[in-house]
């Protein structure tokens, strides 16, 4: 398929530029004027559309500190922080000594913020097993009910919530959710 767009494109680009060749000078300045600007402007413009006419982008969890349409809508990346932000809320609403579980997006960013920064090495970092391996609840009873036990986010795409709440109350506190015994 990327063959046959590429060779679309080149007979597309060998079209417009025999017309762009016998048009008159504002008329091929206006051209390449657009050509540059016209996608810097709707890659600008493209998170505030969308915004008006989703709550979310679809397939993609809302995370404090990132905003959604911005982050997928927009090539830009050098100025995202999102991840940063969000680890660090998570890592302040812990209690000390506790025990994290979070999938691997959320575990990479806390475990960066541990391992690279030096941040909160009181608590126990857990990658939990997909959602597919029906493992998740197994992992957690492993690390009993002596320490503190919090997830990281409640997504069902990442996190089997009714295994989870058979044996947990699922309580929210501050951006993690603490696991209390029932």
């Amino acid at each position: 398929a990327y063959v046959v767009f590429a060779v679309l494109i080149a007979v597309g680009f060998n079209v417009a530029q025999s017309q762009w060749l016998q048009g008159d000078r504002i008329r091929q300045t206006t051209t390449i004027l657009l050509t540059l600007a016209l996608p810097i402007l709707i890659y600008t413009a493209a998170p505030r559309i969308a915004s008006l006419f989703l709550s979310n982008v679809p397939g993609f969890r809302a995370l404090p500190g990132r905003d959604n349409y911005t982050y997928v809508l927009s090539p830009w990346k050098h100025n995202e922080t999102g991840a940063r932000v969000l680890g660090e809320r998570i890592l302040s609403s812990l209690s000390s000594d506790s025990v994290l579980f979070a999938d691997y997006s959320l575990w990479a960013v806390v475990r960066y913020l541990q391992k690279v920064e030096g941040r909160r090495p009181d608590v126990q970092l857990v990658e939990l097993p997909t959602v597919a391996s029906r493992q998740q609840l197994q992992t957690i009873r492993e690390h009993g009910t002596t320490k503190q036990l919090y997830l990281a986010d409640i997504y069902t795409r990442y996190y089997d919530l009714a295994e989870i709440q058979a044996y947990f109350e699922i309580v929210p506190e501050g951006s993690v959710y603490h696991l209390v015994p029932k």
